[in-house]
């Protein structure tokens, strides 16, 4: 189980009555992510095989230079992206590794930090706790919880397993019409909608607030994941972004009209293609 948050006293209370036991691996599993249009070019020249066979969130278990690992076909983009499993003492050799296979200049593979992870994160249309949304750990009042449909992530709720914790109360708020959601929205303008209110109509009533946004370079658009309320299940009409910005130590602000994205905002078709379509 990989998962941002930790949840091992939740998994521990989960487990009570049952014949199975949790162990914390966090220090014995080192996680490199190769991600973008040339990982499956990178990884296979550099002796990883079988990856024209890996479907998307499938995983498989081989040796490398005789270090054993597991890799997956996961990431955290739009674009195709592999994650490499591997214990810490070797991380470091395998990067090594990895790097000498493009020394050439064939591949333009460089490291990246969240700041670069974030855009592409949120051009996939990929929601982060503690950005887009609050954990239920760690909500304070109770209408800051949010629920798999509220957050775009029913395709996750399965009601056909007999049970999992949760399931009744889901059962009950599938049946109703839902009273907010989390919006892929894209902003007009070139002002950063960072933190800005959402309104139903320009001087509308506030119906939002922007949770994440980037500018995008490959799409020129502002990209936004919005918290939005609706009315009986039906979304707002029209969709205004109040935006606040500093020029010459004075704030401002501005009005922009905002387009609602059912789709990722960016998904290029090798991501999801088996074998992964080269660059």
């Amino acid at each position: 189980l990989c998962a941002q948050h930790h949840q091992l006293d939740w998994l521990g209370i989960s487990s009570l009555g049952f014949d199975v036991s949790i162990e914390k691996e966090t220090d014995q599993i080192a996680a490199l992510a190769v991600q973008g249009p040339t990982s499956y070019a990178v990884l296979s020249r550099a002796g990883f095989e079988g990856l024209d066979k890996l479907k998307p969130f499938h995983f498989l278990r081989q040796q490398i230079f005789d270090i054993d690992l597991m890799i997956s076909r996961t990431g955290f983009t739009g674009d195709l992206g592999y994650e490499i499993w591997i214990s810490p003492e070797h991380a470091i050799n395998l990067w090594d590794l990895i790097y000498a296979e493009c020394e050439n200049g064939q591949f333009d593979i460089r490291p990246i930090g969240l700041n670069a992870l974030n855009m592409v994160r949120i051009e996939a249309g990929f929601i982060m706790p503690g950005e887009d949304f609050v954990t239920a750990e760690t909500a304070i009042r109770a209408d800051r919880v949010r629920s798999p449909f509220e957050l775009g992530l029913s395709w996750l709720v399965d009601f056909d397993k007999p049970y999992f914790t949760g399931k009744q109360a889901l059962l009950v708020e599938s049946k109703k019409p839902v009273q907010r959601k989390l919006l892929k929205l894209s902003v007009e303008g070139n002002k950063p909608p960072a933190d800005a209110f959402i309104y139903n109509g320009k001087n509308g009533k506030r119906v939002g607030t922007v949770k994440s946004c980037v500018w995008s370079p490959i799409l020129k658009a502002n990209l936004t994941l919005s918290d939005i309320e609706f009315e009986n299940g039906i979304c707002p009409k029209q969709l205004w972004a109040e935006i606040y910005y500093q020029k010459e130590l004075d704030w401002k602000s501005s009005w922009s009209l905002c387009h609602i994205s059912k789709k990722p905002f960016w998904k290029h078709p090798r991501s999801s293609s088996t074998p992964p379509l080269l660059y």
